[in-house]
């Protein structure tokens, strides 16, 4: 995994200077922005994210400028840039043209290269050698800045409490952090924690450091279901089926990423999903979760519970790389689609963390809770296998004695022990 931002700040001088221009958004207007300039654009190219769409033969695509970056540490994703024409003379020549404005996506370090960053938005006036620029960065966020680093130092040290001040500290200074409430929600409990959670999520394309972005989803997941617990039925399906399409958001966004994870990291987002045994295991609740209202009601009664864009949701097919068959169709197989995409997330939180049982407990249930129903013959044999591999594997930890009581029981009774 590439090193992340903190521990790059903590290796350079902090706010090193980078030089001073002044754009103009045309000829005509003499209305000046100071700016500081933090690149210089080396292509630009149409978004490959988007489905190519012409009008009157032109591609509307968003288009994207990959830059150099002089100094990461006041750059975040969601910033705002300006592209400049000017003299590269940054000394004698100070003014420049306003030819674009863009949106950074991205900000990740090469090993030729160093830092750089992508930015999209109408580019049509941009060419290689403009430099890319920032509003003068406000005292508010570099003090931001110092303070989140002061607070990691007192989490590494053991003070908790300083931490969690230094941490709100920074939030007040710069409240579009997405790491600072992260970071607050690992320190908190109950609602707080899931409170900062969701304030980390709503700013998601905003993380610096991608390593960060690949807990947040499993915290989220976790704690919506957590606040399902005591809801009616129709509602909680309905939250349940907007956590779906939020994780499909979610993994469309996670590519802007893509240049900011190792080699293995982005094995494990290609072939299987991602590399987060939390985010798997909540995965799995989730369709778990909707496979049991599924089959415990009437198609008509669930239909008439949600909205045709709801519906359209949940009819979705499942994808699961990981599987031969590559798919699984609610359509068709309407609760079943969801049982078995509920299997292939505790399978792959198994495999990531096989040490801590919860996956596989659960993959047992699933199996028990299946063989007790009237099934065909071979998904009989599947979930015996299933049984036996997992339960067998339950009994090798040291988990909960009543857990290792109800495993011992079921093999025994299925005669997998």
């Amino acid at each position: 995994m590439k090193k992340g931002l903190f521990l790059f700040l903590l290796s350079v001088p902090l706010f090193a200077k980078n030089p001073v221009a002044y754009g103009f958004f045309s000829y005509n207007n003499t209305q000046m922005v100071e700016l500081e300039i933090i690149g210089q654009v080396k292509s630009k190219t149409f978004s490959m994210q988007e489905k190519s769409y012409r009008l009157l033969d032109y591609d509307l695509r968003p288009m994207v400028l990959t830059s150099s970056l002089f100094s990461p540490e006041m750059v975040r994703p969601g910033d705002k840039v300006y592209i400049l024409e000017k003299d590269p003379d940054h000394q004698r020549f100070k003014n420049g043209l306003i030819v674009a404005e863009a949106e950074i996506y991205s900000v990740f370090e090469t090993e030729f290269q160093g830092w750089m960053l992508r930015a999209s938005g109408n580019l049509s006036m941009v060419r290689s050698g403009h430099f890319v620029a920032v509003p003068n960065v406000t005292q508010e966020r570099q003090d931001s800045v110092l303070l989140y680093a002061s607070a990691k130092r007192e989490l590494v040290r053991g003070n908790r409490a300083q931490a969690i001040n230094l941490f709100r500290q920074s939030l007040q200074k710069d409240p579009g952090q997405p790491e600072t409430y992260l970071q607050l929600a690992l320190l908190s409990d109950g609602v707080a924690r899931q409170e900062n959670i969701r304030e980390a999520w709503k700013r998601m394309t905003r993380f610096s450091q991608a390593e960060d972005l690949l807990t947040l989803p499993g915290l989220y997941v976790q704690g919506e279901l957590e606040s399902l617990r005591d809801k009616e039925e129709p509602e909680r399906l309905r939250r349940m089926v907007a956590l779906l399409e939020e994780i499909r958001v979610f993994g469309e966004r996670i590519q802007l990423y893509e240049q900011s994870f190792s080699g293995e990291v982005l094995e494990m987002l290609h072939t299987k999903g991602l590399p987060d045994a939390n985010f798997q295991y909540q995965a799995g609740r989730l369709y778990s979760a909707i496979h049991s209202i599924l089959r415990e009601n009437s198609v008509r009664t669930v239909v008439d519970w949600l909205t045709p864009a709801e519906r359209e949701i949940l009819y979705r097919d499942i994808y699961l790389p990981y599987r031969a068959e590559k798919t699984e169709q609610p359509r068709k197989s309407w609760d079943k689609a969801f049982l078995f995409a509920a299997i292939y997330h505790y399978e792959l939180s198994h495999e990531l963390s096989p040490d801590s049982g919860e996956a596989a407990l659960s993959i047992v249930r699933l199996s028990v809770r299946e063989l007790n129903s009237e099934i065909p013959e071979n998904k009989r044999e599947y979930f015996l296998d299933l049984l036996e591999h997992y339960g067998k594997h339950v009994l090798t930890l040291q988990i909960n004695p009543d857990e290792m009581l109800y495993v011992r029981n079921v093999l025994k009774r299925f005669n997998q022990f």
